[in-house]
């Protein structure tokens, strides 16, 4: 909800910009717009502040989390959203959301198809924190560029609850002092240049690509845990879908942990056949 602020604007036949300041739910913004070719192909430039996101009253935020059937990966259903190009920048002060929270961050893009997730194209870059996050995939449920921007982490959540790994967290509630993310997208498949999640649990790295409009992965999932006896990352190797990912650890860096060593001699074949069955 828009209140309590002021707008000017100037329109020519193919261009609009303008600047505006005021009221976003709970938080003060203020932005420079500039919408470019607007009747055939809109360009779209910002560049803004806002001192308090709410994540829920963006346009489209689900309501509570709905069970649905997993998503088989698969040809991509052509997207008839309009072609839209969109480059800016948003400073923000706090993230707020009931499964989210957040100190200050930043979001930075430039984007091609932006609304059709098969052939989104650019980049995009974020910093986030700290805060804490409870179900982000829940969060991110509708809304393109935060389930792109979060699937490392979502990937994460479920990495702990698939891999049967002693001392690994289910990752379900976090507090964490950083999250960041830089992207690469082409004809809709997302490289990742860098993602990590420093945290209470553990400091986790990403890197691979998923599928955007498929909704399949193909990562590669770093974790050092803070746990006594972990002294090294656990790796894990992440494929099928965003709904249903298939979760393989890293035989060779789960042995070299020295707590896994001792928990071995201590149960043996019976730990081995629930860490890979």
């Amino acid at each position: 909800t828009l209140s309590g602020g002021s707008i000017s604007a100037r329109f020519s036949p193919q261009n609009v910009s303008g600047t505006a300041q005021g009221l976003f739910n709970r938080g003060r913004f203020q932005v420079k717009i500039e919408l470019r070719d607007y009747r055939r192909r809109p360009d779209l430039r910002v560049d803004g502040s806002l001192s308090e996101l709410d994540l829920a009253a963006l346009p489209g935020s689900p309501g509570p989390a709905k069970a649905k059937p997993a998503k088989k990966g698969g040809p991509a259903k052509p997207s008839s959203a309009p072609s839209v190009h969109t480059a800016g920048r948003i400073a923000i002060g706090r993230i707020v959301h009931p499964q989210f929270e957040a100190s200050a961050s930043s979001l930075s893009w430039d984007l091609s198809e932006a609304a059709r997730p098969d052939k989104i194209g650019g980049w995009a870059k974020f910093q986030i924190g700290p805060g804490r996050f409870d179900n982000l995939k829940s969060l991110a449920d509708g809304h393109t560029l935060l389930k792109a921007l979060f699937l490392p982490v979502t990937v994460l959540q479920k990495v702990g609850g698939l891999a049967r790994v002693p001392f690994l967290p289910a990752f379900d509630r976090v507090q964490f002092r950083s999250i960041t993310g830089s992207y690469v997208f082409h004809s809709g498949i997302m490289a990742i240049q860098e993602s990590h999640m420093d945290s209470d649990a553990a400091y986790m790295t990403a890197s691979g690509s998923a599928d955007l409009g498929r909704e399949t992965l193909d990562m590669h999932i770093a974790t050092r845990l803070l746990v006594k006896g972990l002294s090294g990352p656990i790796g894990f190797k992440v494929r099928g879908t965003f709904s249903n990912p298939s979760v393989r650890p890293d035989v060779a860096s789960i042995l070299k942990q020295p707590a896994i060593n001792d928990a071995l001699k201590k149960q043996g074949q019976k730990l081995l056949q629930n860490l890979f069955r």
